[in-house]
């Protein structure tokens, strides 16, 4: 039988516990340098309060005497406790719940503790989850929440009494993100301030080994997987620094199903064109085995909420410098971000096969640089705590950046010229706040011409069902008009470049001895005097953009020449379609060259200056013609 314990020292006991829980209690999940270690099992009574100035008892902290006097938390490890009045009480160690992360402050040359239980998933029955997030799993001030810390699992059996299957081996995830950082402690006056010191997580009970491992974060971020049987026991470290001041605040996150943060490997973000205040970005094909999305029908995507979302800062301003693989961080400080600066959407750009989804990023600054970072908010459908992977994703940065001339405007989705993404010569007073004006100009120009193509190919056996009466076996009329289509598209719809940009020799000046829209003119010197007199350099690739916009020199990039061949592939003989053979620096068509980017356009063609400073992707169709035999004349000499 059991021995019994008298009322009264339960009675005094309780008071004891209540009392010292209000005066001396430490804040909820605060850290202390002393070992980690698993809760104490119950006592043998079933009780899990004991009294004493050792013990231990499942108490957060220990009571030294009735005098009002408290242990205070040792200043090194294994250094002796001592007893002083106004002493803080013996901080408990926190624990990480299975996919639920934790966040604090940390200050540098500081070390935090923390513990991931071997039943965390058992306990909490934590897991793939589908619902909202769970009661009590948000963010900092939710740490008291029940069976988070070491004293907190009433009930526990003893651990020589747990199931034997508790022991066997897990794999578990561990990862980390810097959400804020320490400012500089002086002001850097060259511009190049010294790097963020990255926080250090060491982490015992991983693999079987019984050292710690050490782990930095890079960009913000760490993570470490490897196999458990027992409890894996976490250190987070702030190095001395004497350049930063203040503190970090980070999350760190456990899970036994997969990582709560992650990042993606490999280029994932694409810069389309921009103007000198708007930038266009896309990612790949979203069936992208690194996007991780879930299986199913492209098209599908086209009426669901975007998956990503993008971020954005001028290389001048550090505020996530260091954090740039941590999505609390780009959520936290980015300059761009949210609705108002970046609009997302689903696009079949180019060809029409793949979905992806694209970025339009305005209240940008003219002639400026910028990195582009694509992420993702938890896993794509849920995300915060009790989530798997609920901390977000981040991909590699793509930097991009803004035009100093303002002749040239980025526009995108048209309603006929679909493939069309990049930017065009405009006129900055005629079209200032009308962009959708300038569009209709372009787009119905091209539509009026592709109309008097199609009277020409209704002339075409298309529908013939005799192969002997086909004009192709491989391709149709509507290959044709598709082909024509694209073509007509890229050269009515130039794109157009700074004419100040010298770093691209592929790119062609045009409008040379025309005025800019506000009266001024090209000194003599911008160009030699052979540029300046050849024809193609004096105007326009199109008379009427002279004559209906009229926006001044600037510079084109070619469309490629293989856009020309496609259409005379993909169209009967009998319309004598053909393309010019160009020697010199005036063709008609650029040539792609796999070693060098940015030589002529295409849809999604990729245009980049030498020195690695812009990094711009044009999208656009093909196509133009009409009429038959004095319209092909009329092309040649108009458009080519």
């Amino acid at each position: 039988m059991r021995p019994t314990t008298p009322k009264l020292q339960y009675r005094l006991a309780a008071t004891l516990a209540a009392c010292s829980a209000v005066l001396f209690s430490a804040p909820a999940f605060a850290h202390t340098e002393d070992s980690l270690t698993a809760p104490a099992p119950a006592g043998p009574d079933g009780s899990n309060v004991t009294l004493g100035s050792g013990g231990g008892g499942q108490f957060p902290f220990a009571l030294g005497s009735y005098n009002g006097l408290v242990l205070e938390d040792s200043p090194d490890e294994g250094a002796d406790a001592s007893l002083d009045p106004i002493r803080r009480a013996r901080r408990a160690v926190s624990s990480v719940g299975n996919n639920q992360y934790q966040e604090d402050d940390i200050k540098p040359g500081e070390t935090q503790k923390w513990y991931f239980p071997r039943d965390a998933k058992d306990r909490d029955g934590d897991g793939p989850k589908g619902g909202k997030d769970r009661e009590g799993g948000g963010p900092k001030g939710d740490k008291g929440r029940e069976g988070d810390g070491p004293s907190d699992r009433e009930g526990d059996a003893p651990k020589e009494e747990r199931p034997s299957h508790r022991k066997r081996a897990n794999t578990v995830y561990v990862s980390m993100t810097i959400c804020s950082k320490p400012r500089l402690s002086k002001r850097d006056t060259d511009h190049n301030p010294p790097a963020l010191p990255q926080l250090e997580v060491s982490i015992l009970g991983l693999n079987g080994t019984d050292s710690w491992a050490v782990f930095k974060s890079e960009g913000g971020y760490m993570s470490a997987v490897g196999d458990a049987t027992g409890d894996v026991q976490l250190k987070v470290t702030a190095p001395e620094s004497k350049d930063y001041e203040g503190t970090y605040h980070y999350q760190i996150a456990a899970s036994v199903d997969a990582l709560f943060h992650t990042v993606g490997g490999d280029e994932s973000l694409f810069h389309v064109d921009s103007d000198t205040t708007t930038a266009l970005l896309a990612t790949a094909s979203l069936n992208k085995t690194d996007y991780h999305l879930p299986a199913g029908n492209d098209s599908d995507w086209l009426h669901k909420r975007p998956p990503f979302v993008m971020f954005a800062n001028n290389v001048n301003d550090p505020s996530i410098e260091g954090m740039e693989r941590s999505y609390c961080a780009l959520n936290l400080h980015a300059q761009i971000k949210g609705k108002k600066s970046v609009e997302a959407s689903m696009t079949r750009r180019p060809g029409g096969e793949k979905v992806r989804e694209q970025f339009y990023v305005t209240k940008l600054n003219r002639s400026s640089e910028y990195t582009g970072i694509l992420a993702m908010a938890g896993n794509s459908t849920d995300s915060g705590n009790g989530y798997i992977g609920g901390g977000g994703r981040v991909w590699q940065p793509e930097k991009f950046s803004t035009k100093h001339d303002d002749n040239c405007a980025l526009i995108h989705d048209l309603p006929f010229c679909k493939e069309v993404a990049y930017a065009v010569p405009t006129n900055p007073q005629k079209y200032k706040n009308k962009l959708n004006d300038l569009i209709t100009t372009y787009d119905d120009h091209a539509r009026s011409l592709y109309k008097n193509f199609t009277y020409s190919l209704a002339q075409i056996q298309c529908n013939a069902t005799n192969n002997e009466t086909k004009w192709s076996l491989s391709v149709n009329c509507d290959d044709c008009a598709n082909a024509y289509k694209n073509w007509l598209c890229a050269v009515t719809i130039p794109r157009c470049a700074d004419f100040s940009n010298t770093n691209n020799t592929a790119l062609h000046p045009r409008n040379i001895p025309r005025p800019f829209h506000n009266g001024t003119s090209l000194p003599s010197s911008a160009v030699n005097e052979t540029i300046r007199n050849f024809p193609a350099a004096r105007g326009a690739r199109n008379p009427s953009i002279d004559r209906i916009i009229n926006p001044g020199p600037y510079k084109e990039m070619l469309p490629c020449r293989d856009i020309c061949w496609d259409l005379v592939r993909s169209c009967p003989s009998a319309l004598d379609f053909s393309c010019p053979e160009e020697p010199g620096i005036w063709a008609s068509y650029g040539a792609k060259d796999k070693y060098e980017e940015g030589r002529c356009n295409y849809p999604e063609a990729p245009f980049k200056d030498k020195n690695g400073g812009v990094a711009l992707r044009g999208g656009f169709g093909l196509g133009l013609l009409g009429g038959f035999w004095l319209l092909v004349w009329f092309t040649v000499f108009e458009l080519l």
